[in-house]
């Protein structure tokens, strides 16, 4: 066999084994640190059980039942630790067992104080029956089996472990504080539930449609037929009725019909409702009423435009030509929908008032007589939809007026700020001196027929409304610590920043009458950057409080490790700062930036938001025993406990005593993807 069909028949073997292995989830590893915290703690936990085991034989009698309790507390922490490599990697079962085993430790160093107080004092009953109860619970120790399973075995011990303590209600509240709502979103109130109409008030309302005399007589008929029905059969018939009656109903308000289809359907209409009525015939009438689904949609799509009835019926043409071509069809409604939009904007528009530039005023009376022409002009076009041949009207010639009226709805409202925009300019000092005026005059005069004009304008107005966005942005400075920490800069260079790039566009604008559109989009970016920063302070400010948090059955997260974990952050966004101040800057950069921390700022939000609710569950024993004993099945805040256990196994990694940046990096990655999914 030749070379070249031994390299083909390998080459085939190996594109073979890549694509079985493409084919295939690949499985996702237990992290290399979490074996080694297993291990380790496992055999940290055996040395001291076999040290308090034989210490047994000398303790006082008064004392040996403490000393069994701390024995069953690092049995019970022992066997949760040796359960943490059993769940899926990073899955919730595995975050739950890894904070209640670390709620476990801090619970054992007070437990180990407290027997160590009550050292040659006896345990009271209620004490020593509790201490049985747990050291009986410890030799029934099994595999968990999700959340519930663990929840069904930790919760239990509450009691027990209070009364053990010396507590005498043996009661706690669960330390989870409840989901705060953002009060940034206001909800809307909640919409009745519309109820399906009753046989009566479809009779009632099917007396009063005024719709072909046939297809009324044939609903009347299904009423009767309907009533005499029963069971299944009867709510069957009835659920065909309603969709019949809807129907009819929008053929009476000529919803989306003309003189010519109008009696077409309702005579489709009428034969399914008849066919409907004979068991044996069903299938032909579901066949007609699906042939009917379209008009149904389209009725229901055209009974959400915000228009006047006059409208409406002007556009009947055009609703004909989308339900008789199914290909244009969603494009003929797309674009209606999108002149009913723009119909409230038209109608909300006044006259254009005089302005302080007679060539303004001038224009805006132009833009406005235009926009009256163009909806004319639609409403025409829409009416010639129906016919064929020379004349006619098409779905492109509909979409080419409703984007000219937005063009020109936008022009209108640039004219309208034109003004303010000049004023605004003007303050800048622009040179050389009266030539900014002197462009802008030209370029009005031209705009209705000029794109560079217009461009030009609208270009100006667009400078305008960004440097006064940032003079806003600017009025409130961040906290300095805030800007060094996440911008490695100070305020002072976004001010110096704004204004260069304003100044230097305007007069740009004045010298050459055109606008650099990298500069405004500069402005952009750094207006961006100083709402995130707001963002970063508010969140900031917000997770100094650590107290609360820390009682929380859900979050093992403090300030220490946030800063660790928005290092990479910050270094990156100080880097994209550093570049826009210096007059590059990449928003696509910027944005996946955005989009890589986007989770774990969600993530932290919430647990700033619940803060204050924390800090009002109990601290001490009484809290340890309750956070270590809370259920956590089906419980809210999945996403922080997840990213408990991330930062506390991207901790463990770098403290090892050999750090591997790698393992970091693809912890880090993990948790960030996660997150955002």
């Amino acid at each position: 066999m030749s070379n070249f069909k031994f390299m083909l028949i390998g080459w085939l073997l190996v594109s073979f084994a890549i694509a079985q292995d493409r084919g295939q989830p690949r499985k996702v590893e237990q992290p290399e640190i979490l074996k080694t915290f297993v291990q380790f703690n496992a055999s940290r936990l055996e040395a001291e059980l076999a040290t308090l085991i034989q210490k047994r034989a000398e303790t006082p009698a008064n004392d040996l039942p403490y000393q069994e309790l701390r024995i069953d507390l690092r049995i019970l922490q022992r066997w949760l630790i040796q359960q943490l490599l059993k769940p899926t990697p990073y899955s919730d079962t595995q975050a739950v067992i890894w904070l209640r085993q670390k709620d476990l430790s801090d619970l054992i160093i007070t437990v180990d104080g407290f027997a160590a107080g009550k050292s040659g004092e006896a345990p009271t009953r209620k004490q020593s029956d509790a201490m049985t109860a747990i050291h009986k619970m410890t030799f029934d120790l099994k595999p968990i089996d999700g959340i519930a399973a663990l929840d069904a075995m930790l919760t239990p011990l509450r009691s027990s472990l209070l009364f053990a303590m010396g507590d005498q209600t043996g009661k706690s509240v669960d330390m989870r504080p409840a989901p705060v709502k953002n009060t940034q979103v206001v909800e809307a109130p909640d919409k009745p539930v519309e109820q399906p109409q009753t046989l009566d008030q479809l009779s009632t309302g099917i007396t009063r449609l005024t719709v072909s005399i046939p297809l009324r007589q044939q609903l009347l008929s299904s009423v009767a037929a309907t009533r005499q029905a029963e069971g299944d059969e009867q709510a069957a018939m009835l659920d065909m009725l309603r969709s019949a009656y809807e129907l009819a109903s929008a053929l009476q308000s000529n919803i989306g019909v003309d003189a010519a289809s109008r009696p077409v359907i309702e005579a489709q209409l009428g034969e399914a409702v008849s066919l409907f009525s004979d068991p044996r015939l069903r299938e032909a009438a579901e066949s007609r009423m699906k042939n009917l689904a379209q008009y149904r949609q389209l009725a229901g799509r055209v009974s959400s435009l915000v228009l006047a009835p006059e409208i409406v019926r002007a556009l009947a043409p055009a609703f004909a030509y989308a339900r008789a071509h199914p290909e244009a069809s969603a494009k003929v409604l797309q674009t209606i929908e999108a002149f009913s939009d723009i119909e409230s904007q038209v109608l909300s528009l006044k006259p254009p008032a005089a302005a302080a530039s007679d060539h303004a005023h001038r224009q805006a009376e132009a833009q406005f007589k235009q926009l009256l022409n163009l909806r004319a002009g639609f409403i025409e076009d829409a009416e010639k939809m129906s016919g064929s041949g020379k004349g006619t009207s098409t779905a492109d010639d509909l979409s080419q007026r409703v984007d000219s009226m937005r063009t020109t709805i936008a022009s209108l409202n640039i004219l309208k700020r034109h003004p303010q925009t000049m004023a605004t300019l003007l303050e800048l000092k622009p040179r050389p001196f009266g030539a900014l005026e002197r462009r802008v005059t030209q370029s009005l005069v031209k705009m209705s027929d000029d794109d560079a004009a217009r461009s030009f304008i609208a270009d100006l107005d667009r400078i305008a409304g960004t440097w006064t966005m940032a003079q806003k942005a600017l009025e409130a400075p961040v906290d300095p610590q805030i800007v060094e920490k996440y911008a490695a800069t100070n305020w002072q260079a976004f001010e110096a920043r704004f204004r260069q790039v304003v100044t230097d566009s305007v007069n740009v604008a004045a010298s050459t009458g055109k606008v650099d559109v990298s500069k405004i989009e500069s402005l952009d970016r750094l207006v961006a950057m100083i709402q995130r920063l707001r963002t970063l302070a508010n969140l900031d400010s917000r997770l100094q409080v650590e107290a609360g948090v820390n009682r929380w059955a859900d979050c093992s997260i403090n300030n220490e490790k946030l800063t660790k974990l928005l290092d990479g952050y910050r270094t990156d966004f100080a880097a994209i700062v550093k570049e826009t101040l210096q007059g590059g800057g990449d928003e696509k950069e910027a944005s996946r930036l955005a989009d890589r921390y986007r989770g774990l700022f969600t993530t932290l939000d919430a647990i700033s938001t619940a803060t204050d609710a924390s800090q009002q569950l109990p601290q001490g024993p009484l809290g340890q025993v309750a956070r270590f004993t809370t259920p956590s099945d089906k419980a809210p805040y999945r996403s922080i406990r997840y990213l408990s256990l991330m930062t506390d196994l991207i901790d463990l990694t770098r403290m090892s005593t050999t750090p591997d940046p790698d393992a970091i990096n693809r912890l880090e990655t993990e948790m960030l993807d996660r997150l955002n999914k």
